[in-house]
């Protein structure tokens, strides 16, 4: 082996090279001093100081700074060593040493260790005192790569005090070695140096890795080369190369495989559906199927499952062992044979189970259902709280279950009910309760049962109660005419009863005030005092029983001392006395204005200037006693016979015969009486009567006396003489008592003075002078004769015109205050009421004069659906209030019992029976009423001083449909009463009154039936709302039928146009007895 210079020596002979070095050093004498030397300062002007040589030999230690470690082989170890020594005035601390990344090691010993072992080396730090020496072996350790030695330095460190330090550095050189001929550092570590032989190794033949193992044959190296062996199926020099035993046809594959060729050899393949080891295919499995001869598995049970198997060309092939089936979790599995498996399940609901067959699953899993077993156990809720209702589902819940806790679908659950058409199933198999009652409702499950089941029966009471409590007012009962108390509020008994069939009474009220009931009871009965007004009452009882069922009855009676006889023709027991009175002021009389005919004076001087004065006065105004023996209105004649010696006109001998006029007088009217207007002074409401005084001027008559006187027995004297009569004024006065005769008005003059002013009488007599020497002054008396007969003539005249005239005039004026004869009901009430009146009250006094009527309304018949009654309108205090004289000229009054039996008549007569009110009255879209009221509609006193009065409208019974919205027509039937207040108002264009509603209208309802019982509140508000309006087009119809007072004094004056008093600037006032209307008659 080669050895290079210096202390390198091989791992073998290291120990004895280091002792022969250490000898050969000795022998040398090699002087420290002239090795390497490091100095540094020390303490106290001490120097540190150490010097170092580089020995290779024994008797050489070089004063250098190099380290040269020569040539190395690989994996060899070299050491060179290093003397050290302290040369200086302080010691030394060899601390440490660097040799940057070079694999050294150091060894220190304190004398020259020739063998390099262990013993006497030391480790650092190590003291070196003044002038002691140290050896250090600086060792090269193995494992470098072949090459130059790294270009690094080593640096021996020494301290010496406390922060001071010295270094003394080699630098390194040398070389590493490759490796032999043959030999290779195959596992690149060099620290083992060439350790592979690569002549004759298998896995590094000729070089390292180049392996002679190989699959396809077998290898051995020779001198660094392989020689390969080639196993079947390869060929080649490196056995490299495939045979293809399928393209020289020497495989054995099926023919239903395909040969592969394979390196080596080849396989045999089964073709696509096929299976098998390629020299034997048989058809292979392409799906499975999942099937069994039920799908429904009831908990519990078990069925059988079988896995069949085809082929792609769907042809079955045998059961498969490798066939399995998947089942869900919880599923118990056996297998029954191959292919086939036993399932079964406690869980109900759909599962998939699915055939498998190596990677083949079922695409199409064979849904099994389990289904529940036999009943088993259940639970069962139910509310059975009473008070429920008709129409309410039944609220259970039933949760029946198998043996496994499964619960089952649809049940056979029996529910019935006792009685058994208290309930009814409805869809989706709820019930619903159907009727009010006690009811027990029973539910079951029917057999089968599992075994050791539980008991599936179960027992419930229920009170299903909508229907409220049944009250009955028994006194008074509903639209009675009560004949009790006085005019003013009083108290009555009120008897009534209320019975609930299924739960107790739990609240009474009457007329919002409470009643004290027992508790727990199902019928109660009482008797309450109750304040009770004079006409129309209205009871309005509520009740509530447990359950909250609430009945309110509403109904009315009419309560007063009296009440007039019901009659349907003239009965004085039905009269209403003073129903309608008029009182007419002085203006109405005489008002001092002649210029408009709207006062009796007035229209009694149009009467006396219309009247013909002459035509009162008689022709012939006078005649002489017997000179119109036979009443033919004209003067007697008589025949006489003379003969000629008697009378000198005649021829002696000779006689004749001749008409001539007797012996007598005759005044005649020759034209018309002529006369001034006359004129009424003044006519006065007094005590007496009527005070009237009439005047008529400038009377002037022309007349004619004709007279005949037998002066002889042959001769006459026949004369007519042409004259004038005159009176210069003629006053009337007179007084016109105006009062009752028996059951008569008696308008008739008591007394009539007559006075004549210059009375006067010019004829020409003529001739009649001197023969009134004759005839013994006869002219003269003659004269004052028919003078006499002229006044007297116009005296008996102007009476007889004045009664003829004035007495009708006014016997007219105060008879054509009596009422008319029917009264014509406008729609919707349609129908006509008899009216009778006639005057039964006549009084006057300075400046009025005052006039009662008695009246009556009746229809002409009862109506079909109105009782027989014992009583007729309802009676007041019958207390008549006069008007104040001088407050208005006319003032007319009707007592609220003339009004009254007016309210009587129309519902007596049916007229408030309307069927099918709806065509005749507009009650709204959506409504349609049919009407019955069932006691007379009544006036009555208001205590609210704002309005004239309130209408008590008392158990309107009413049946119909109303339309609400989306639930459609509702049928109902409902009593109804009212209070409404109104004022009066009076229309002077069309004479009539009419009823105006003020806003205090009350109305109540009680709903006797309805379909939607939920809605009877809704229901009340509609109906209430529609008869606020309704009510008074009821009743306006009536009022305004009213015929009030006219006087047609055109009529009664014989005038040539139409002339009709009526009230004007009429003012409607209400007292508590009458309606008043106060204006003036023009």
């Amino acid at each position: 082996m080669y050895q290079p210079h210096g202390f390198i020596v091989s791992a073998l002979n290291h120990r004895l090279w280091i002792g022969w070095l250490g000898a050969f050093l000795l022998i040398m004498g090699c002087d420290p001093e002239t090795a390497g030397i490091g100095k540094a300062p020390g303490h106290a002007d001490l120097y540190a100081e150490a010097s170092s040589c580089v020995s290779y030999y024994l008797d050489q230690c070089d004063d250098t700074q190099v380290l040269d470690f020569g040539e190395i082989p690989p994996g060899e170890l070299a050491s060179v060593w290093v003397r050290l020594d302290n040369t200086g005035e302080v010691p030394l601390n060899f601390v440490s040493w660097d040799a940057a990344d070079l694999p050294t090691e150091l060894k220190v010993t304190h004398a020259f260790n020739p063998d390099g072992g262990l013993n006497g080396m030391t480790v650092l730090p190590n003291r070196l005192n003044v002038g002691d020496r140290l050896w250090v072996s600086v060792r090269l350790l193995p494992g470098l790569s072949p090459g130059p030695l790294p270009k690094e330095k080593i640096i021996f460190q020494f301290e010496h005090g406390i922060n001071d330090t010295l270094e003394i550095e080699f630098e390194i050189e040398g070389e590493i070695l490759g490796c032999e001929h043959g030999w290779a550092d195959c596992d690149a570590d060099m620290t083992n140096g060439c350790e592979q032989d690569i002549l004759t190794a298998n896995i590094h033949c000729g070089a390292c890795n180049n392996s002679c193992v190989i699959e396809t044959g077998s290898g051995t190296c020779i001198n660094g080369i392989c020689d390969f062996i080639c196993d079947d199926f390869y060929s080649g020099e490196l056995c490299d190369q495939d045979v293809n035993e399928c393209a020289n046809g020497s495989h054995t594959c099926d023919e239903n495989a395909t040969c592969q060729n394979q390196t080596p050899g080849y396989t045999c393949v089964c073709n696509e559906n096929y299976e098998g080891n390629g020299f034997v295919c048989d058809p292979s499995p392409a799906k499975t199927d999942t099937v069994s001869d039920t799908i429904v598995l009831q908990a519990g049970a078990s069925i059988n499952v079988t896995c069949n198997v085809f082929d792609a060309w769907n042809n079955p092939l045998p059961a498969d062992d490798e066939s399995w089936l998947e089942v869900p979790d919880g599923f118990e599995l056996n297998t029954v044979d191959v292919g086939v498996f036993s399932v079964s399940h406690t869980v109900a609901g759909v599962y998939a189970l699915k055939c498998h067959i190596r990677d083949i699953v079922d695409d199409t899993p064979l849904a099994i259902q389990v289904v529940p077993g036999d009943p088993y156990d259940w639970s069962l809720t139910f509310d059975d709280s009473d008070c429920q209702k008709p129409g309410q589902i039944l609220n259970y819940s039933v949760t029946v279950t198998d043996y496994w806790a499964n619960p089952i679908d649809d049940p056979a659950l029996s529910v019935v009910a006792s009685p058994i058409d208290a309930i009814v199933e409805t869809g989706g198999g709820q019930h619903e309760f159907t009727q009010d009652g006690n009811i027990t409702i029973t539910f079951s499950v029917a057999e089968p049962h599992h075994a050791g089941a539980n008991a599936f029966n179960a027992s419930f009471d229920v009170i299903v109660d909508t229907t409220p409590p049944e009250i009955e007012i028994t006194n008074p009962s509903r639209a009675s005419m009560m004949t009790a108390g006085g005019y003013t509020p009083g108290v009555i008994s009120i008897d009534f009863e209320v019975i609930d069939l299924l739960t107790p009474v739990s609240a009474i009220s009457l007329n919002e005030d409470p009643v004290t009931v027992a508790s727990g009871q199902l019928a109660h009965s009482s008797t309450v005092v109750e304040t009770s007004v004079w006409g129309v009452n209205i009871l309005r009882m509520s009740a509530t029983d447990a359950c909250d069922n609430t009945r309110q009855t509403v109904q009315s009676y009419l309560r007063s001392p009296a009440y007039y006889t019901p009659a349907v023709s003239s009965n004085s027991q039905a009269q209403v006395s003073n129903g309608i009175i008029a009182q007419f002021n002085q203006p109405i009389f005489d008002d001092g204005n002649r210029a408009d005919i709207d006062d009796l004076a007035t229209l009694a001087e149009t009467v006396m200037d219309q009247t013909d004065i002459d035509a009162f006065i008689s022709n012939p105004l006078a005649h002489s006693d017997g000179f119109d023996s036979n009443g033919d209105g004209n003067p007697d004649q008589q025949t006489i016979h003379t003969c000629g010696f008697g009378c000198s006109s005649l021829t002696p001998g000779f006689c004749s015969t001749e008409t001539v006029y007797e012996e007598g007088w005759w005044v005649s009217k020759t034209g018309n009486l002529t006369y001034g207007d006359p004129t009424i002074h003044f006519v006065n409401a007094t005590s007496q009567g009527l005070e009237i005084k009439m005047s008529v001027s400038n009377l002037s008559m022309p007349l004619n006396v004709f007279a005949s006187y037998e002066w002889s027995e042959c001769g006459r004297y026949i004369t007519d003489a042409a004259g004038i009569a005159s009176i210069q004024k003629v006053e009337v006065y007179g007084i016109m008592p105006v009062a009752m005769n028996g059951s008569l008005l008696s308008t008739e003059f008591e007394t009539l003075n007559i006075t004549l002013t210059n009375t006067d009488i010019d004829v020409n007599w003529g001739s009649w002078t001197w023969w009134d020497f004759l005839l013994d002054s006869t002219v003269g008396a003659l004269g004052n004769l028919i003078l006499d007969y002229f006044t007297e003539d116009i005296e008996e005249e102007l009476e007889v015109a004045m009664r003829n005239n004035l007495e009708p005039l006014m016997a007219g004026f105060f008879q054509d205050f009596t009422m008319g004869t029917s009264m014509d009901l406008g729609a919707p009430l349609n129908g006509t009421l008899t009216l009778s009146s006639e005057i039964g009250y006549a009084n006057f006094g300075a400046g009025y004069g005052r006039m009662g009527l008695k009246t009556q309304i009746a229809p002409d018949q009862k109506g079909p659906t109105i009782p027989q009654l014992d009583t007729g309108s309802i009676k007041s205090s019958g207390i008549t209030s006069w008007f104040d004289v001088g407050a208005s000229a006319f003032g007319v009054a009707m007592k609220k019992d003339f009004l009254n039996q007016i309210m009587w008549a129309t519902w007596y007569g049916g007229a408030m029976s309307l069927p099918e009110l709806e065509s005749s009255l507009d009650l709204g879209d959506g409504v349609a009423m049919d009407l019955e009221a069932l006691s007379p509609p009544v006036i009555m006193p208001s205590d609210n001083s704002d309005e004239d009065g309130l209408l008590g409208f008392g158990d309107l019974w009413a049946s119909g449909a109303l339309t609400m919205g989306d639930l459609g027509t509702i049928p109902i039937t409902f009593y109804l009463s009212a209070l409404v207040g109104f004022d009066m108002s009076f229309n002077g264009d069309t004479n009539e009154i009419s009823l105006v509603p003020t806003d205090n209208i009350t109305i109540y309802i009680e709903v006797v039936s309805l379909d939607e019982p939920a809605y009877q509140g809704e229901m009340s508000v509609a109906l209430a709302d529609i008869f606020e309006t309704m009510i008074p087009e009821l009743l306006t119809p009536i009022l305004s039928s009213i015929p009030l007072p006219e006087f047609d004094v055109g009529s009664l004056a014989g005038l040539n146009q139409p002339l009709v008093w009526r009230l004007s600037d009429g003012i409607v006032e209400q007292t508590d007895n009458q309606l008043r209307l106060e204006g003036n008659l023009q």
